[in-house]
């Protein structure tokens, strides 16, 4: 295969949605890399801020493709260094939208060989010399090592494994989703449902049309923001970029049916609301509130309405009910574990990038040393 690479500006978005919607049929990839949320992502950035296009063509037909940012990081708090950001920013601000699941676009006939012409090429491009490459939330670090460019390297600062519900598997057995939880947690769920019944049937009610998503999409707010709020942290939506781009997302996408916002009811009174994104048979679970007062006793409203969530789209026919990246507890109790999800960063193999990691991980090393202290410290109390 002959490719030809190449960075450039970002034509229209109108041309760009097209071929990145044709590329993608011949792509493995998932919500996140889709143009649902690439293009929302990308008609939401700050003016200020500028993406360039990655593309490889094979005889004129594109075979591969993925949205650069450049920018200037700065080591040791110091020194600037120019690095790129796949599918990102590198802005922490515009980042907290969290993509997951990341990855170049490549033809499945040959992906390998696209991406390693992909770095390749931004590790030699000479017009927009850059020193690392991020990768956030990416999926095979040992493809990556495989096909690293002479004189780099590879970093995997974090890993995050995701939980997953198999749905077809769960179809299979015939058996419903909280019997195959462990007892302790099956316990103490049935309690929490037996609270909320005495207050009213069980309703599971999703959205319709985009006016009651949004208007789900408020309460949802309302009670994640309390939650946090209580915590004295900030909730995901006191981010501005987060809520306008949330906002878009479910504007722009509604009426293309990847868009889930389940309410979960106990007669006339909200336990919770679940924000999923539904694509090729796969739920992404990625936001929710929670009403924590309903009952005195028994709370539980993310174990319950989780077990309602499940249940809707098992039901519905869908494949998999994705938990995504983290290892909460709740996670843990609801899932299994499907794959894991890696920070990457390519790095030319400098002498101060290595000493920059070296810093890092003794740093890290006295933070957890220190986290240790303090939790002994609390165990003898």
């Amino acid at each position: 295969m002959d490719i030809f690479v190449s960075l450039s500006t970002l034509p229209s978005l109108e041309e760009l949605g097209a071929m990145w919607k044709t590329l993608q049929d011949r792509s493995e990839h998932s919500f996140l890399t889709s143009w649902f949320w690439i293009g929302s992502w990308l008609e939401t950035l700050p003016d200020n801020v500028t993406p360039l296009l990655l593309k490889a063509e094979n005889n004129g037909q594109i075979v591969g493709a993925g949205i650069i940012l450049c920018r200037t990081r700065l080591q040791f708090k110091l020194l600037g260094t120019p690095a790129y950001y796949l599918n990102s920013t590198g802005d922490p601000e515009l980042d907290a939208i969290t993509i997951e699941y990341n990855g170049f676009l490549a033809e499945r006939s040959s992906a390998e060989q696209i991406i390693e012409q992909f770095l390749a090429f931004l590790f030699a491009n000479h017009e927009y010399h850059c020193n690392e490459l991020f990768i956030h939330g990416g999926q095979d670090p040992q493809m990556t090592r495989r096909i690293l460019p002479s004189g780099t390297r590879l970093l995997v600062p974090r890993v995050r494994p995701c939980y997953s519900v198999d749905l077809n598997a769960l179809r299979e057995s015939g058996e419903n989703y909280l019997a195959t939880l462990s007892a302790s947690r099956r316990y103490g769920i049935r309690r929490n449902l037996r609270e909320y019944a005495k207050i009213g049937f069980f309703d599971v009610k999703p959205a319709s049309n985009i006016g009651e998503a949004q208007s789900f999409l408020n309460e949802l707010r309302k009670l994640h923001q309390a939650y946090w709020a209580q915590k004295q942290l900030s909730g995901a939506f006191t981010n501005p970029f987060f809520d306008k781009f949330i906002r878009h997302l479910i504007v722009k996408n509604f009426d293309h049916g990847v868009i889930q916002i389940l309410r979960i009811s106990a007669g006339v009174r909200a336990i919770g609301y679940l924000l999923n994104f539904v694509y090729e048979g796969r739920v992404y679970q990625y936001q929710s509130g929670f009403d924590y007062y309903v009952c005195e006793k028994y709370n539980g409203p993310g174990y319950v309405s989780h077990i309602h969530g499940v249940e809707h789209n098992l039901k519905i026919g869908h494949h998999t009910y994705d938990y995504m990246a983290g290892d909460s507890a709740y996670k843990k109790a609801m899932g299994k574990p499907s794959a894991e999800l890696s920070w990457q960063v390519v790095q030319r193999n400098t002498i101060s990038f290595r000493i920059e990691d070296n810093i890092r991980q003794k740093v890290r090393r006295i933070r957890n040393r220190s986290k240790k202290s303090r939790h002994l410290e609390s165990v003898a109390e």
